[in-house]
């Protein structure tokens, strides 16, 4: 089974006919044979904390890095696969120290571990030159930290399920796009369900750089305490425990061709507003590498 994977990545490294222009026009669904992969690097550090009712709280300094490799696949003419691959995620929070009695009011923690991962796949149900209509499911792999009695966790512990619907609106130039992606992720072991969104608009500058704008956001449908066996609690209305959670950001960024085949993102996400959320502005550098089997 291993010597197979080996085979089918090697042939789709070294037989494609042409390399895919970089950077690269935002796709859901990809050409049969055509494959991108993007390495995303981000930093965030707050010590402001949003709760109910989009209050902002002051809360020991909360820093996390993470690390994204992500896959896209045309498998055939409609169906694209996708991988997502949660490779690291750190996170710490600072020492709490009372201001008047000295004293160690929390010790702060610190954890590291892999993230949850994600496979995927989307389906073109209508397609012209200018429009892609398509349906996606997602299923979360729970590979991430779930045990850590701070709420540092680096997944949700479970084998959750998200599925919507994705639409993309191009130009006839090809170099203006619009995309807009929803759906609803079901989680039953102790985080809730939530209702997602993104929506972006990009746009070509010369043959070499796209811009892009994007909006997202997070809508808990509900949300329930839960206690594990051993009496842990995940989920609950405040801190970092909490699980109804909502945000809105924004995220400009440029995408950059390096090379026939290599081109370099950059951007920030800031959080607009929320409740249970880190407000941070939180850059990153994305390196993205992509094929394709046609000519273009």
């Amino acid at each position: 089974m291993h010597l197979l994977v080996l085979r089918i990545v090697l042939l789709l490294l070294f037989t494609s006919a042409a390399p895919l222009l970089w950077a690269q026009q935002p796709k859901y669904i990809l050409q049969p044979r055509e494959l991108r992969a993007a390495l995303r690097q981000q930093y965030t550090q707050s010590a402001t904390r949003m709760e109910l009712g989009f209050k902002q709280n002051t809360v020991p300094t909360l820093s996390r890095y993470q690390a994204d490799l992500t896959f896209q696949y045309g498998l055939s003419r409609r169906i694209t696969l996708y991988l997502g691959l949660g490779l690291l995620e750190a996170s710490a929070t600072n020492r709490q120290v009372g201001a008047e009695s000295g004293n160690q009011l929390s010790s702060g923690d610190q954890t590291v571990n892999i993230a949850d991962q994600v496979l995927g796949a989307s389906l073109l149900l209508v397609g012209t030159k200018t429009i892609q209509f398509s349906s996606f499911l997602r299923v979360g792999l729970p590979t991430g930290n779930t045990k850590r009695s701070s709420g540092l966790f680096t997944g949700d512990g479970e084998w959750d399920q998200a599925f919507g619907l994705q639409f993309i609106r191009s130009s006839v130039s090809q170099r203006f796009v619009l995309g807009l992606e929803a759906g609803y992720r079901n989680r039953s072991s102790g985080f809730a369900s939530d209702f997602q969104y993104e929506a972006f608009a990009a746009a070509a500058l010369g043959k070499r750089v796209w811009v892009q704008f994007k909006h997202s956001g997070n809508q808990t449908l509900y949300n329930t305490p839960y206690y594990r066996p051993d009496g842990s609690l995940i989920g609950g209305p405040i801190g970092l425990y909490a699980n109804n959670v909502s945000f809105y950001t924004a995220e400009p960024s440029v995408n950059v061709k390096l090379g026939e085949r290599w081109g370099l993102a950059g951007g920030f996400a800031y959080i607009i507003t929320g409740e249970n959320v880190y407000k941070a502005l939180t850059p990153f550098v994305a390196v993205h590498w992509g094929i394709s089997a046609t000519t273009r």
